[in-house]
């Protein structure tokens, strides 16, 4: 069964931080893991929840073992089978969540503002968490739409 953390809070309240103090703790301690973010906006992907991701790993007692870009973070000597990446969340894009699994590993997701992830990114991703020592972690602010049903 997959791991599922869920959080409301307002706004200004560390939602970014924490994930990227989450991102950090999967990429340091899961070898080979490979994760997508996202988060309700490609505004809010790209200026915050991305950048914070970045900003904590690059403080991260493990930093130089991955390369930190602005398109993914890779692990510098297994590029292919432990890593980060930014996704979009547009629902059209839905399937850009399929196909990730880390059988002997972990494969997670991670969603900011999630009460503004459309439905068929949220169904592709539960593909995602069928083996290994899946993690799905979803926060939100309260106001939106689907936050009363993460709680």
């Amino acid at each position: 069964m997959p791991i599922l953390m869920s959080m409301t809070s307002g706004h200004g309240t560390g939602k970014s931080a924490m994930g990227g103090w989450i991102a950090a703790w999967m990429l340091s301690t899961r070898p080979d893991s490979i994760g997508t973010v996202t988060a309700g906006t490609a505004t809010q992907l790209k200026g915050r929840t991305w950048a914070a991701i970045r900003h904590w790993l690059g403080l991260c007692l493990t930093a130089d073992w991955f390369d930190i870009q602005a398109t993914g973070i890779f692990h510098k000597q297994h590029r292919q089978t432990w890593k980060l990446l930014p996704q979009t969340c547009r629902k059209e894009n839905a399937q850009a969540f399929a196909g990730q699994h880390a059988r002997t590993s972990s494969s997670w997701y991670m969603f900011d503002e999630a009460s503004e992830v459309p439905d068929p990114i949220w169904t592709t991703a539960y593909g995602g968490l069928t083996d290994g020592e899946p993690f799905l972690f979803a926060w939100v602010n309260p106001s939106g739409t689907r936050a009363s049903s993460l709680r």
